[in-house]
């Protein structure tokens, strides 16, 4: 069951990490942002520290998606620090989780744009 993309990000941001400490899945909050509206970025990590940078957004309908905002499937690690970085300095709201998964599964509901 996905939580609803509704909940003011803290408690959907709660949700799904009890539900990925059910499925044993690692994971470290790197910023925390905005409790109501903070828009969430996911750095998806594999085994050969290859990551998959994933940023909230909208679809045309409304709907909650992601977008890869370096346009790579898959970027280097010190490339996906660099750009997290910046951006936690451009958006005191942002909230940064890094998932340590080798299938690359977002754990948030949405399709990928």
């Amino acid at each position: 069951m996905q939580p609803n993309a509704d909940l003011p990000t803290k408690l959907l941001i709660a949700a799904v990490r009890f539900q990925m400490d059910n499925d044993g899945t690692p994971y470290y909050v790197i910023q925390k942002g905005a409790d109501e509206r903070g828009t969430i970025l996911l750095n998806i990590v594999n085994k050969a520290r290859e990551c998959l940078i994933l940023s909230e957004t909208r679809d045309k309908d409304g709907k909650k998606a992601w977008f890869k905002p370096l346009g790579a499937d898959l970027v280097a690690e010190k490339q996906a620090d660099e750009y997290i970085t910046r951006t936690m300095q451009n958006d005191p709201d942002l909230w940064v989780i890094e998932i340590d998964d080798d299938n690359f599964k977002n754990p948030f509901e949405g399709n990928i744009l």
